[in-house]
């Protein structure tokens, strides 16, 4: 069962009793507090034969979202419609709110030095993940980290174009997945954001898109190595 830290921030143990991973995951957005629910109650079910790991689900703030119109519980505001979200040649700070992103940035990375001192200082050992919103905000993160990580995973998200990617990073694998007929971040605009990873030399990163569940194309992202 999830246990619940302060700060809205849930948790499981690893079955085993044995600590040896920490996987920090990253919801999207959310607009009622049932969904949260559902979605944690379906993952969990995912956890059980991972027996080693720590699962941290911590929960984004209650906040009014310009583009939904709408109070949800999201990472930070999404300002404009989906032609300007996407609009390249737009700041991001013209797009989303800089400092609710800054705010949860620095909220995750609180996380990690945590799971860091679990885990003797081996952040080898700890992965970050997301959905939708989640995803940008965990490439964001892991590619950045001064330290390299184990592993980013991302479900039907995009890179964010304040992403930078530190060299250590480069060495830590990454496992993306897309519908390519999700509604929220479009299969175009998600593939366009990770042409940015494939192009960086010697950086590993398996990109898996998909119809439905039935139908599943696997394919490599290209190095320019």
């Amino acid at each position: 069962l999830l246990q619940m830290e302060n700060d809205r921030v849930f948790f499981k143990e690893p079955k085993g009793g044995k600590h040896s991973y920490s996987l920090i995951f990253l919801h999207g957005g959310i607009s009622a507090e049932k969904q949260l629910n559902h979605f944690l109650e379906h993952f969990v079910c995912l956890l059980e034969k991972f027996e080693e790991f720590r699962f941290i689900f911590p929960e984004a703030p209650l906040r009014y979202v310009t583009k939904a119109n709408q109070e949800q519980r999201s990472w930070f505001d999404i300002k404009g419609t989906d032609s300007e979200q996407y609009d390249e040649t737009r700041q991001f700070d013209e797009r989303y709110s800089i400092e609710e992103f800054r705010q949860s940035e620095q909220r995750i990375l609180d996380l990690i030095n945590q799971e860091e001192q679990r885990l003797n200082g081996d952040t080898s050992r700890i992965f970050l993940g997301g959905y939708s919103q989640g995803v940008g905000l965990a490439l964001h993160i892991g590619l950045a980290y001064g330290k390299q990580l184990g592993g980013i995973i991302g479900i039907n998200g995009s890179l964010l174009s304040i992403t930078e990617i530190n060299e250590i990073n480069k060495q830590t694998p990454i496992v993306l997945f897309h519908s390519v007929n999700d509604t929220e971040i479009p299969w175009d605009k998600a593939q366009t954001s990770y042409e940015r990873i494939s192009q960086q030399p010697n950086i590993t990163c398996l990109l898996y898109t998909s119809p439905s569940p039935r139908d599943r194309q696997k394919s490599r992202m290209p190095s320019s190595a």
